[in-house]
């Protein structure tokens, strides 16, 4: 075993045992090295170090085609890649060898604190909090009391103190972040304070990369005629940094630069079909004639009738007890503190779960809706009527603020907003924080389109960044998803950026873990070896047992006979080309003999 937990107690081992073989001058000894592959002992320096792999070994012993009697594993039994090696003990070749193994490496147990995860989104957005859990373990610390401490963008932060009352603990700690106002990357890492005679500190601490996006939506108010409705709105947005407001007439045209549209008594078709052409969520106030038409045209659902011939009356909202998309409170008395507003006396076939908010006439209740949303590939919200600044003004009246109105407004734009977050262009699809050294990376990404909808006709150039040096990489499609791979290297950062012929591109960052299980747990673990050595009839050889004592055991069990082997290789005709080939020729020429002689 090369790898980097035990490799020089291994070289020891190794020289000490051909020494003692020396005199066994009629035995052959193989050597072999592994950790992520087996190659022959002279091209151990070609192997991954971080990687240490025993079910490679016993692949390798159980197809060996040589007479081999005997095989013998010097390792510590750390383990980090493969399947158990206990999962099979039966030879391809029909030959079951014994497998020794050695331990090596130290199993006494020290005190040890070990950070097992750090978990977070790998996309977060500036300004929003994002959970994150840790984990930890210790191990033979009882009494000890250990610090957390947080250190994302610069910024760190201490959490609560862990107190060890047991042999091995496990300890969890969920928090939140702000990100950092910038975009970027970030490093967030964790880091337990050591403990006293703790001889393994590489453990203790783990760092991921978060990419931090500015989460700033352009809420677009355009307008068929100005009017308070907007003010009041715009009034209850103050505070909520997260929008960047911009208003004007649909007589400017539409600015397609905008996250969400607030369209109020919008009188043009055209413009209205511009929108929806985006797929872009809207809130659409229907508060004219002009905007009626054109809602009755456009609107998802279908007009049931019409309660009167024309016009628009004084209503009062009474909110939908089974409307779930966004939280209101439907406890709160609206009817009081809601003056009314005027609403088209047009009735619209709206599922009840879509209903935020039906009419009120004059104290009757009524199945008529006042304001519904629509949520489907382009998301919108539509209020019948006109007249809301009222509400805030009553309430404003009543309470001396606006608390009700401001959330029932916030709500239904962070309803409209989350949708325009909805993933259009790149979305990768497996990449991780961390790789290990060496590691063969396959990245897997598809594309959206405006729709959402997941398509396969796009064509992009993937880079990737190691040291500062750009190489192209290839990609294929299976099923509609684009996969790419490319080798990490063995430190350092990988940075894979995919851009898409439309302009669409995306990035992010591989780190390569250089502190694997190699290092971050270096507790021998010969439990593995025991009971292979035993499932195959072999020997655990403890520190005490020379070759002396391994050979004597050979000896009785005959394993130090020379074997013959005798391998027939039978030549047939039928396999040789040139023998094909002659007779084709000879079948060919008779043929052409008879034609001629007239024979045929």
């Amino acid at each position: 075993d090369v790898s980097s937990s035990d490799s020089t107690e291994v070289l020891s081992v190794i020289n000490d045992f051909k020494n003692q073989t020396s005199k066994y001058d009629h035995i052959q000894f193989k050597y072999w090295a592994f950790s992520d592959a087996v190659v022959p002992f002279s091209n151990k320096d070609s192997l991954n170090s971080q990687v240490s792999r025993l079910d490679k070994v016993n692949q390798h012993i159980r197809c060996l085609n040589s007479p081999s009697k005997l095989a013998l594993v010097i390792s510590d039994g750390i383990v980090n890649n493969g399947q158990s090696v206990l999962n099979s003990s039966v030879s391809q070749n029909g030959t079951d060898i014994p497998v020794f193994t050695k331990g090596v490496g130290d199993t006494n147990v020290y005190p040890d604190l070990e950070l097992i995860s750090v978990l977070a989104n790998k996309t977060v957005f500036s300004g929003n909090k994002t959970e994150i859990e840790i984990k930890a373990r210790a191990l033979k610390a009882i009494g000890n009391t250990v610090t957390l401490s947080l250190n994302f963008g610069g910024k760190e932060t201490v959490l609560e103190p862990w107190s060890i009352n047991e042999f091995n603990q496990v300890k969890s700690w969920k928090t939140s972040i702000i990100p950092p106002i910038n975009d970027g990357v970030f490093w967030l890492e964790a880091k337990l304070k050591p403990v006293s005679i703790e001889k393994n500190i590489l453990n203790n601490a783990l760092r991921i990369p978060i990419q931090v996006k500015k989460d700033i939506k352009k809420i677009h108010f355009v307008y068929g005629e100005t009017h308070p409705d907007l003010g009041a709105i715009k009034r209850a947005l103050i505070g909520q940094k997260q929008y960047e407001i911009k208003t004007y007439s649909e007589l400017e045209g539409i600015d397609l630069s905008g996250d969400v549209y607030v369209l109020h008594g919008l009188k043009s078709r055209t413009l209205l079909k511009q929108i929806l052409a985006t797929r872009k969520p809207f809130w659409f106030f229907v508060s004219n004639q002009s905007a009626l038409r054109s809602a009755i045209e456009m609107a998802p659902y279908s007009v049931k009738q019409s309660v009167r011939s024309s016009g628009f009356q004084a209503v009062t909202p009474r909110l939908n007890k089974g409307f779930d998309f966004f939280d209101l409170d439907v406890n709160l008395n609206y009817k009081t503190l809601w003056s009314v507003a005027n609403s088209p006396l047009v009735v619209w076939q709206v599922p009840d779960a879509n209903v935020v908010m039906y009419q009120n006439w004059n104290g009757l209740d009524t199945q008529y809706p006042l304001a519904f949303t629509y949520d489907a590939e382009a998301v919108s919200s539509w209020f019948l009527g006109s007249g809301i600044w009222r509400w805030r003004l009553n309430e404003m009246r009543l309470n001396n603020n606006a608390k009700q109105f401001d959330q029932w407004v916030v709500q239904n734009l962070q309803y409209l907003s989350r949708s325009s977050s909805r993933v259009r262009g790149i979305e990768i699809l497996n990449h991780q924080h961390h790789v290990n050294a060496g590691e063969l990376l396959e990245l897997k990404w598809v594309f959206r389109n405006d729709a959402g909808n997941q398509v396969s006709d796009e064509n992009f150039e993937v880079v990737a960044t190691i040291d500062g040096k750009e190489q192209k990489l290839n990609y294929q499609i299976e099923n509609s998803v684009y996969q790419s791979y490319i080798n990490a290297p063995s430190k350092g950062e990988i940075r894979v950026s995919i851009r898409a012929k439309t302009g669409a591109q995306s990035s992010f960052v591989w780190e390569v873990n250089e502190r694997t299980l190699e290092d971050r747990n270096t507790l021998a673990d010969h439990s593995k070896l025991r009971a292979w050595s035993k499932q195959t009839n072999g020997l655990f050889l403890s520190e005490s047992m020379n070759l002396d004592d391994m050979m004597a055991l050979a000896k009785k069990n005959n394993w130090d006979a020379r074997v013959l082997t005798v391998k027939h290789d039978w030549w047939s005709l039928e396999e040789s080309w040139v023998f094909l080939t002659l007779l084709f020729s000879l079948f060919s020429t008779e043929w052409f003999l008879r034609k001629w002689l007239g024979k045929i």
